[in-house]
């Protein structure tokens, strides 16, 4: 059930995205996807559960992490076992930045902003995906 409303909220974007391509527009589709991407796997090799990357992405986008080395691929932590402890095995890359080819060719740099992680805190369980163009 949670990979067929992936799905069907991703063909929809994939609409909605062609129609502003077709007319010309530069396009970045950024955000939590809840799930990976097979073309540039994260840090610990996390799979896709659907092909919901790859359906936004389509022909036309353009992947702005593939700049980010491997085993930096990490967006968000999910303590599994609540131990309220951050191990290596608990970091996956779930969110992503899709651009069209233009804005992509005119990348700079891409990091992520990571910070300690506990329980208690008021930081998100997502770190932020920075990308410096150059215009």
């Amino acid at each position: 059930m949670f990979a067929f409303a992936l799905l069907t909220k991703s063909n929809t974007s994939s609409c909605t995205i062609e129609s502003y391509l077709d007319l010309g527009n530069e396009v970045i589709v950024m955000g939590d996807f809840n799930d990976f991407d097979e073309k540039y796997s994260d840090a610990n090799n996390n799979m896709p559960i659907s092909k919901v990357v790859d359906i936004i992405r389509g022909n036309e986008l353009y992947t702005a992490t593939s700049f980010i080395e491997k085993s930096e691929r990490k967006t968000d932590w999910w303590d599994k076992n609540s131990d309220c402890t951050s191990v290596s095995t608990e970091f996956s890359m779930i969110d992503h930045i899709l651009m069209t080819p233009y804005l992509y060719n005119h990348i700079k740099d891409v990091w992520i902003y990571t910070y300690p992680e506990y329980c208690g805190t008021y930081n998100s369980d997502h770190y932020p995906i920075i990308v410096d163009l150059v215009m």
